[in-house]
């Protein structure tokens, strides 16, 4: 539930590819099928103990099997503490040689300068991308 509640919240929606909200159902579907899946992980990011969002890396079907999408929800109350740069600083080292890719909202300026400051790179194609160190 704490996950959907920062899914739902107007601060995330957004900057969301499909800024209409999932309804419950749909978010404890989608949750299922993220949580039973070795192509999905999900980590919650804390502050103090206390959750205070979400690192999401969902694995992209390529040629290659190291190649994730990055989706990164911090809660309202706790932005602008590091905790999202902190937290991708981390995703790097937790996935050696994988290639990372964001998809950023064109009016999420935000974000756009947090992918930047934690090494990724603006690819041709509208997203982000790092190659994380082996």
């Amino acid at each position: 539930m704490l996950l959907y509640s920062w899914q739902i919240h107007p601060n995330t929606r957004q900057f969301a590819r499909n800024p209409h909200p999932p309804t419950l159902r749909e978010h404890r579907e989608w949750f299922r099928q993220r949580i039973g899946s070795p192509d999905s992980v999900i980590m919650i990011i804390l502050d103090g103990g206390e959750p205070a969002g979400c690192l999401r890396l969902d694995r992209l079907v390529r040629e290659r099997s190291s190649v994730w999408e990055v989706s990164i929800n911090i809660a309202p109350e706790f932005h602008r503490l590091g905790l999202a740069k902190a937290a991708l600083t981390l995703a790097r080292s937790a996935m050696p040689g994988a290639e990372l890719i964001a998809h950023v909202m064109p009016h999420n300026k935000a974000s756009h300068a947090l992918f930047r400051a934690v090494g990724f790179q603006h690819g041709s194609d509208g997203n982000y991308h790092l190659v994380c160190a082996n």
